[in-house]
């Protein structure tokens, strides 16, 4: 890069200033109020977080739509009867981090350690498949039998478990084959979250009755706004999920792997709270909840304007209601109290605050520079790295100071990186930590 001599010089005024100026992010990383930790739920979480560099919500929000899933539909499992139509223990989170940072796949990764010694002990454990491309694929998966006539030449068993688990590491995928013309993926995905009855006419008939469909997705912020179109929104698909802002937690490099008596203790929990949600039949309310939830419900119900974030965010009281009854059933109970009702709402406003984050002008921040920046900061440990180490050990001088500070930014509010103001001489200066050595720093 060719630099004349005045802007060589007016790049020296800029790094100079840029040395006491600290950086300003317009948008704050959601924040989780500690009532989502509520219960056994809550336990097993905080149980895991130690050991692991997932994001504590992003399990969170894993391990309920997954113990949600192991409740299952059939007629006698928990459901609550809202406006005349059975809601089932069915949620579907999307899971949404930088692909350098997010630790999407590390917190579904320590959910499913204990799902999986569960499972190894149930007769027969229901299904979990990934690959979702088509609304004929997925009825296909729970379709019913085909005919009364098991000996009948086109004879098809079917699946006698509705219960089906799909987890989708890369759902920008599932978007894009849901905008295609002439799909029937999207409007199959609305039946299934409502737990209706999926069909296909086609030259092969299938029909699925009753099924019981979770679906749990990995996507970056950049993906998530490039693949969202005015259909998807409108057309109601996207305000079945709930959307959870992810970013590691720490950094293990010795792997972070839970405790075996952990996985036990909490797979044993797991399966306690499964096998009284299977055969619950309806949920009930306190007295207390219900005044609780009338309350909340004008809330999560008013008139907000017609934007994108509240076209995406569109069904907050059915899932406060669905969360509610989760973290209930989960502590092997069948009447919500109080403080389920405030789980579920600070989990459901966690969603909001993410989808906010990510619809309101968000930066995909997984570029390279940002990595390499954020590794040279990292390099610094307790002691940090200036601004001027930054554009003169790093850039050589051969980086524009506004340029420094866009990416800064975005490290910054990605939460990867800390600033903090140091006294040096009668001046101020901004120094910055990578997450993990600034409260060593703070302590120092």
């Amino acid at each position: 890069m060719t630099v004349y001599p005045e802007q060589w010089e007016r790049e020296e005024i800029l790094s100079h200033e840029a040395e006491e100026t600290p950086i300003h992010v317009d948008r704050e990383w959601p924040t989780l109020r500690p009532e989502a930790f509520h219960g056994i739920a809550g336990e097993i979480i905080e149980g895991l977080a130690p050991t692991t560099e997932a994001d504590p919500v992003a399990m969170l929000a894993d391990l309920l739509a997954t113990f949600g899933w192991l409740a299952g539909a059939d007629e006698q499992a928990a459901h609550m009867l809202v406006a005349n139509s059975k809601h089932h223990a069915r949620i579907w989170p999307i899971i949404v981090g930088t692909t350098s940072s997010g630790a999407k796949g590390t917190s579904h990764g320590a959910v499913w350690r204990i799902v999986a010694k569960y499972l190894s002990s149930t007769l027969n454990p229901p299904m979990h498949k990934t690959g979702l491309s088509s609304g004929e694929g997925l009825i296909e998966a729970v379709r019913d039998e085909s005919g009364d006539d098991p000996e009948a030449k086109n004879y098809e068993p079917g699946v006698l478990d509705k219960r089906l688990f799909v987890m989708e590491d890369e759902i920008a995928q599932v978007f894009k084959r849901s905008n295609r013309e002439g799909s029937t993926l999207g409007p199959t995905l609305r039946l299934a979250y409502d737990g209706r009855d999926l069909s296909v006419m086609n030259r092969k008939a299938m029909t699925a009755t009753a099924p019981h469909i979770v679906i749990v997705g990995h996507i970056s912020p950049g993906e998530l706004q490039s693949v969202v179109r005015a259909g998807d929104v409108d057309g109601g698909t996207m305000n079945r999920f709930i959307y959870i802002c992810s970013r590691r937690s720490k950094r293990l490099p010795d792997g972070g792997n839970a405790p075996q008596e952990v996985v036990d203790v909490s797979a044993q929990l797991l399966g306690e709270a499964v096998n009284i949600a299977r055969t619950a039949g309806q949920v009930g309310m306190s007295d207390l909840a219900r005044a609780h939830w009338q309350r909340s419900y004008a809330r999560l119900t008013a008139d907000r304007p017609d934007t994108v974030l509240t076209k995406a965010t569109g069904r907050r009281a059915p899932s406060v209601l669905r969360l509610a009854m989760i973290y209930c059933l989960f502590d092997q109970r069948t009447v919500i109290e109080v403080d389920d009702l405030r789980a579920a709402e600070a989990l459901e406003q966690y969603s909001v605050d993410s989808a906010r984050y990510i619809f309101e002008s968000h930066v995909d921040k997984g570029s390279n520079e940002h990595g390499r920046l954020a590794e040279f900061i990292r390099s610094g440990g307790v002691q940090g790295k200036s601004r001027a180490e930054i554009s003169i050990d790093l850039y050589k001088r051969n980086r524009k100071s506004a340029l420094i500070s866009t990416d800064l930014a975005a490290l910054i509010e990605q939460g990867s990186v800390v600033q903090v103001e140091m006294p040096t001489d009668g001046r101020k200066k901004m120094v910055f930590f990578a997450r993990e050595h600034s409260q060593r720093t703070k302590n120092t």
